[in-house]
């Protein structure tokens, strides 16, 4: 029998992740990257931020910047792997013991 409220009994969709980017004046800024668990190591973060650096740069960013938990190895994987460099360090950024890498990626020569 069909599901309430959903004809064909087709399962809800669900998201497989999402990214949040902000721009400020001449940066665009990675405020949030999820992907859910049961999606990761399949391209999906890669996908999002991939096509968020197209928007920013096609939006005349200069440069896009990003914060990662330090001890995020997976994450910082990728953003290295996509040109991202770690240019600070935020102590106690997440809280008290987690620190942040503050990393950029330089989208026009200054």
């Amino acid at each position: 029998a069909p599901s309430a409220g959903r004809g064909g009994g087709d399962p809800p969709p669900v998201v497989a992740g999402y990214l949040v980017l902000q721009r400020l004046s001449v940066r665009a800024s990675v405020a949030k990257l999820v992907v859910a668990p049961a999606r990761r190591r399949q391209g999906i973060g890669r996908l999002l931020l991939s096509r968020a650096v197209e928007l920013a740069t096609a939006g005349r960013a200069q440069v896009c910047t990003l914060h990662v938990d330090a001890s995020n190895a997976p994450a910082l994987a990728l953003y290295r792997s996509l040109g991202f460099a770690v240019v600070g360090a935020k102590p106690d950024y997440y809280c008290v013991g987690r620190d942040a890498y503050a990393m950029e990626l330089v989208l026009v020569a200054a």
